[in-house]
């Protein structure tokens, strides 16, 4: 015997949609995902970049310890997949070692924006 659907809900006893629900609209059209974690970020007292760089400092830890995936996600992420593998595109232009020199570069550039942002918080205001 199938569940039957309730008037209220629209779903079966059993808890999921019944046939022939249209379900709800989904997500607005237009939705700023990025504006919604930064308005909680503010309501929760932390900033946006601060979040990103930690982040970004726990996975360059990770992969200096020895987990790979870390460092395939960052490497991937800084300086783009290597799609020769999957598409028959040439690999990527850059050298593992002008990859790792990117990375500490981007982690220098953190370091000082964390500085800077550290500083501007402890100023009296």
């Amino acid at each position: 015997m199938a569940p039957t659907q309730t008037a209220e809900n629209g779903r079966a006893r059993t808890g999921r949609f019944a046939k022939g629900n249209p379900g709800g609209p989904g997500r607005p059209r237009g939705f700023d995902f990025r504006a919604v974690v930064a308005a909680h970020a503010d309501l929760s007292g932390f900033s946006v970049e601060g979040v990103v760089i930690e982040v970004f400092l726990s996975l360059v830890r990770q992969a200096r310890a020895g987990d790979v995936a870390a460092a395939r996600f960052l490497i991937e992420r800084l300086c783009g997949k290597d799609e020769s593998s999957a598409e028959g595109t040439p690999p990527s232009q850059l050298t593992e070692i002008e990859r790792v020199q990117r990375i500490e570069e981007l982690l220098e550039s953190a370091r000082r924006r964390r500085a800077a942002a550290e500083q501007l918080s402890s100023t009296p205001g």
